[in-house]
């Protein structure tokens, strides 16, 4: 949740159970944090903007996203 400023009822019930169609949650979407969610939207486009690649870090597991910004970093 640190890279998406939001997550649908759907996608958190996939992130957390095998069986996500079988449960509900009684909310729409889970709030995350938009702060550092905007932040990152603003370095994938400085990424994008230097050469480096476009990237949708939102779609990405946290892992693959540190792993681009160290890589990037270190150049």
């Amino acid at each position: 949740m640190n890279f998406k400023d939001k997550l649908s009822k759907t996608e958190a019930l996939k992130l957390l159970y095998e069986n996500p169609k079988e449960l509900d949650l009684n909310f729409k979407d889970i709030e995350g944090n938009r702060t550092l969610a905007a932040f990152y939207k603003a370095f994938a486009n400085i990424i994008e903007l230097s050469g480096h690649g476009e990237y949708d870090f939102s779609k990405m597991h946290s892992y693959e996203v540190s792993e681009i910004v160290m890589s990037i970093s270190k150049v």
